[in-house]
């Protein structure tokens, strides 16, 4: 163990995971061979002056004093959850089910394992506030091996400074206890997208002319994605791109905050975070015309199945722009996507067949049929199934029966889209409850950007 790993005292806090998101699940897996080769942590001195330039980068002052380590490669850090119950083995079987009758998994892919490196690599980095204990990875190496000029001389470094600032968000703004305890996929991933692009812009700050701004950083967080992609090369698809968004998209994203309002501005996206990744993709859906996604209710849905969902989530414009290009190139899937107003997962247990019910909201009903072209496709090749229209009251409503007694359906009201798929025997009347009494809302509007301030800031405005 470096000579760093004790130079500070370590304080135990109370634990502050207290849920646990889905794309967490895997965190109740323990550690891999202790014997593996581990990254060497910098000098006491040497890292008491890392910190003191990120911090004055930031303009965020820790609060407490924390510890720095090392972890072996392939090893994870092992995150507590108080309720078994959510990382249990039957809720990801059941996740499973349902992402493969979308199309975000294949028939062989396991979640569980999956998950397992998944959580590994979002956590290349990692501060333990229970602990009070930052650990660096040695698979952080293979991210910053290909950076370019000036970036290369700090280039071991930049891990630390990363890690830096994971600290001072979690000191100053709870925020890994507020991605844990979002459950709302697309949301959570929007979150990440925020702390991933601040910390590698901070450290790529620090370790070249300390410029926030500087011109070439983006480019040289694009390289980094590049290096986590082949990291991650062997996830399923839906699983990289997320460990990817924040790298490059959340760098691009955050730069916006830096460029127009500077450090206060990248703090004011802690106060007022982004609802969806569509807002990290279209900056200008956040920052200058404000657009918050379309929620749903399907209250005939849920009388019809009697039994409350196993789970809600939404995917966002940024996972489904990824399922598009499973069949289309990435400007076309792009494209179709950037239509997206809202989406909403429900997937219900049943004796013999698990139903899932996805619904989507498009900005017309022009982009809704877009979409529901391109998706055909995508679900007719990867279900091996051909849809074909039925006669009904509802758009261009389509179904197809498979081998194992379920059946699909793709449908469209207006602007709305909906992807049914349940067993044969229910399917009638599955498919009239979904569109019964559906109500779809806004997401409450938050503050604008030039107004997002903490509380705080706003006392003090006031006085």
């Amino acid at each position: 163990m470096n000579d760093a790993d004790h130079f500070l005292p370590p304080r135990r806090t109370a634990k502050t995971f207290q849920r646990i998101g889905l794309l967490s699940l895997a965190a109740a897996v323990g550690c891999f061979s202790p014997d593996l080769p581990t990254v060497r942590t910098p000098s006491k001195e040497r890292f008491s002056a890392i910190l003191k330039s990120v911090a004055d980068l930031r303009g965020l002052t820790p609060k407490r004093g924390f510890e720095i380590g090392s972890l072996a490669a392939e090893q994870s850090p092992i995150v507590a959850s108080p309720d078994p119950g959510i990382i249990g083995a039957p809720r990801v079987a059941e996740l499973e089910q349902a992402y493969k009758q979308l199309g975000l998994l294949h028939a062989s892919d396991d979640l569980k394992t999956a998950l397992e490196k998944f959580h590994r690599l979002d956590h290349l980095t990692f501060y333990d506030s229970a602990k009070e204990r930052l650990l660096i990875a040695a698979d952080t190496a293979s991210l910053i091996a290909q950076l370019p000029a000036p970036y290369d001389r700090a280039a071991t470094e930049l891990p630390v400074s990363v890690g830096i600032v994971q600290v001072l968000q979690e000191q100053h703004f709870r925020w890994r206890e507020k991605i844990t305890r979002t459950n709302i996929e697309d949301a959570r991933l929007a979150y990440r997208a925020i702390a991933g692009g601040d910390a590698l812009l901070t450290a790529l700050a620090q370790g070249s002319d300390g410029n926030l701004a500087g011109p070439g950083h983006l480019a040289a967080a694009r390289q980094v994605s590049l290096q986590m992609d082949k990291l991650a090369s062997d996830l399923p698809p839906y699983l990289r791109r997320q460990l990817i968004l924040p790298y490059r998209e959340g760098s691009e994203f955050v730069a916006w905050a830096i460029k127009a309002k500077g450090r206060e501005g990248l703090n004011a996206l802690y106060s007022n975070p982004p609802y969806a990744t569509a807002q990290i993709l279209h900056p200008e859906r956040y920052y200058l015309t404000l657009q918050t996604p379309r929620r749903f209710f399907p209250a005939g849905l849920l009388r019809q199945m009697e039994v409350p969902a196993l789970f809600e989530q939404s995917l966002g414009e940024y996972l489904l722009r990824g399922l598009l290009e499973t069949e289309y190139s990435s400007a076309a899937a792009s494209r179709i996507a950037a239509g997206w107003r809202g989406d909403q997962l429900f997937s219900f247990a049943g004796n013999d067949f698990q139903t899932t019910a996805w619904y989507s909201a498009w900005g017309s009903a022009a982009e809704a049929a877009a979409f529901e072209r391109g998706f055909q496709t995508v679900v007719e090749r990867l279900q091996r199934l051909r849809l074909r229209r039925v006669a009904s009251t509802v758009d261009g409503m389509m179904s197809a029966d498979t081998r194992d007694r379920g059946s699909f359906v793709l449908a469209r009201q207006d602007n709305i889209v909906l992807y049914l798929v349940t067993s044969t025997d229910r399917l009638a009347a599955a498919t009239e409850a979904a569109w019964k009494d559906l109500q779809v809302e806004a997401e409450p509007e938050v503050l604008r950007f030039d107004f997002a301030r903490g509380p705080a800031q706003l006392s003090l405005s006031k006085r």
